[in-house]
């Protein structure tokens, strides 16, 4: 009986002693990692070598892009001062535009200024780049008459500037009929409006000799 009972806990004991060993073998593997071989060694080496030649890259790359957008930053701070400069003198041009009015009798073509009126006249033509003389009539008469009237009061302002000595070149001439300065409801209107415009241009820099204004 004894021995019947002995060799069953031994098949016992076989049966269950392979799990509990493959269980003791499992710990006693994950405890004590094992150590790397050469090979792993080296290729842990090599990829630690390439990575460090690529953050190089990267670096020398993410100089290049500061450096090309800091040329940038400077090429556009350059543009945006020419451009101010640009408009700073198109404003002093447009500044140097100035204006002198003289007007004429019903029906008169002849360009006929006094003495005093010669005088400023032609010193500022003198001074100036470019002068346009645009002649304007009154609303009396019809349209192709008062067209023909304010180009005939131009021309012969034109003539009156260039047998003073100014340069003919410089020298353009136009019709403003139709554009009124006052009403044409009264005679002092009328009369405002039957003249000849003069627009200096100047060279930007000195001062304008003259300043705009009307001379009767």
């Amino acid at each position: 009986m004894k021995r019947q009972v002995l060799k069953a806990s031994i098949a016992g004991l076989l049966v269950v002693s392979p799990v509990v060993y493959a269980g003791f073998r499992v710990i006693e593997e994950g405890s004590a990692p094992k150590p790397s071989t050469p090979l792993q060694i080296a290729t842990e080496a090599q990829e630690n070598t390439r990575l460090h030649g690529e953050l190089s890259v990267l670096q020398q790359q993410e100089a290049a892009l500061r450096a090309e957008h800091e040329r940038t930053a400077a090429e556009l701070e350059r543009v945006r001062v020419a451009l101010a400069q640009a408009e700073l003198s198109r404003s002093r041009a447009l500044d140097k535009l100035e204006t002198l009015s003289m007007r004429f009798a019903l029906g008169q073509t002849a360009f006929i200024p006094t003495a005093e009126e010669s005088a400023s006249l032609i010193r500022t033509a003198h001074a100036a780049d470019h002068v346009s003389v645009t002649g304007y009539t009154d609303s009396s008469g019809s349209r192709s008459a008062n067209e023909r009237v304010a180009l005939a009061r131009a021309e012969s302002a034109k003539r009156y500037l260039v047998q003073s000595g100014i340069t003919e070149s410089k020298v353009s001439t136009a019709s403003g009929t139709g554009v009124y300065a006052a009403s044409n409801d009264t005679a002092a209107g009328r009369a405002a409006n039957r003249r000849v415009v003069f627009a200096f241009r100047y060279p930007v820099g000195p001062e304008a000799p003259v300043e705009s204004g009307t001379v009767q």
